[in-house]
């Protein structure tokens, strides 16, 4: 199966180049090719499919747009882009923690808004 990453390509000072790939060997050197200056893999995340890949790619080019230079790059120091970009994969895991921790009160009847019949109505 054909793995997919987020990746913040870049310098620790700026600008950052932030995308997803299947390869992140070969997307560093394509990118280098057309750089005048020395970038480097400053972060890289494994994602669960294609789809998870884009949408947290999309997330940061929208909540960062003012910063945008030109395509994917961005005038922003490496260990902001590496912040937004963790605290997305955080946000994402405590939805879905907190999505099972009220699925399992309901079925136990422990929240206000359970059902009689198990079900529940998410607040």
């Amino acid at each position: 199966m054909k793995r997919h990453f987020i990746y913040v390509i870049g310098r620790e000072e700026g600008p950052v180049k932030v995308g997803i790939t299947s390869s992140p060997a070969a997307r560093l050197a394509t990118i280098q090719t057309g750089c005048h200056f020395k970038i480097d893999i400053l972060y890289l995340k494994q994602c669960r499919d294609r789809l998870h890949a884009l949408w947290h790619e999309s997330n940061f080019h929208i909540v960062h747009a003012e910063k945008r230079l030109a395509g994917e790059w961005f005038e922003m120091e490496a260990d902001l882009a590496l912040e937004s970009v963790d605290t997305a994969f955080d946000i994402e895991l405590w939805r879905e923690e907190e999505d099972r921790l009220e699925y399992m009160a309901a079925r136990l009847n422990l929240w206000p808004w359970a059902g009689d019949d198990g079900s529940y109505t998410h607040h």
